[in-house]
């Protein structure tokens, strides 16, 4: 039997995961703007700020507002990551960098969160 703490963290967690993914997916422009409106950040309690560019040295997210005690491993993240990486069918961009996020921050050793911002980012191998 589940108890009611662990099926909110694990929601949480698939909820975090799912956000970071967005966020190092939808990188510049118009993409963007169809999610966020103007500028890179959004949210409130859980907030969400976007850098990088695809053209640049690379793309990466803060979330702040995490809850601390979840554990969350860059496996989970790269997981929902290599699901929407490009290069996978002929609709998509012809890219096929093999992204690789790395956890910087918000973490402990053991992949459990801190409360503190989580910072990823995933570094452009073709520029």
């Amino acid at each position: 039997i589940t108890s009611p703490l662990s099926f909110i963290q694990t929601e949480i967690k698939m909820r975090v995961l799912r956000l970071a993914v967005l966020s190092l997916c939808v990188t510049g422009g118009d993409a963007l703007a169809i999610f966020m409106g103007t500028g890179n950040s959004f949210g409130k309690l859980f907030r969400i700020s976007t850098w990088g560019e695809s053209h640049g040295g690379g793309v990466g997210v803060n979330l702040d507002g995490c809850p601390p005690r979840i554990h969350v491993t860059r496996e989970d993240i790269q997981r929902d990551l290599d699901r929407r990486r490009p290069g996978q069918s002929r609709i998509t961009t012809p890219r096929n960098e093999a992204d690789a996020v790395e956890i910087m921050s918000g973490l402990n050793p053991e992949d459990i969160t801190l409360g503190t911002p989580i910072a990823m980012v995933v570094r452009n191998k073709d520029q």
